[in-house]
């Protein structure tokens, strides 16, 4: 394994692995700094909670399928990149819309207090 792409890879899995097992614990305590919302209103946090809990209970298991899938190749070395690679586009495009959609709503429920995340 002294190939430095191979390592760049396996690096890569471990890191996936430890993002889906976070995840997976944020979804499952509900504790976990995407929680951390001190600028939100207390009586608005609930429904910004809901949506980080779905957040990771999609992410979690998806990472720890897209790094097994990565490291064990389960269905050849072709077959298993190529769904990697369209795994990888799915988190990447799910994660941006994801930010997208919960800045404003989050900019939306602060309201009032004047703090906002992404200024206009």
């Amino acid at each position: 394994m002294n190939d430095p792409m191979q390592m760049m890879d396996g690096y890569f899995t471990l890191m996936e692995v430890a993002l889906g097992i976070y995840f997976l614990y944020c979804a499952i305590t509900g504790k976990g700094k995407i929680y951390d919302m001190s600028e939100v209103p207390e009586a608005s946090r609930g429904e910004l909670v809901k949506y980080n809990r779905i957040l990771s209970y999609i992410m979690g298991p998806v990472l720890l399928f897209q790094a097994a899938l990565s490291y064990f190749k389960f269905l050849g070395p072709e077959v298993s990149v190529l769904i990697y690679k369209i795994i990888l586009g799915f988190d990447i495009v799910f994660f941006i819309v994801y930010m997208i959609f919960f800045t404003k709503k989050r900019n939306e429920l602060i309201g009032a207090s004047g703090k906002k995340i992404i200024k206009k």
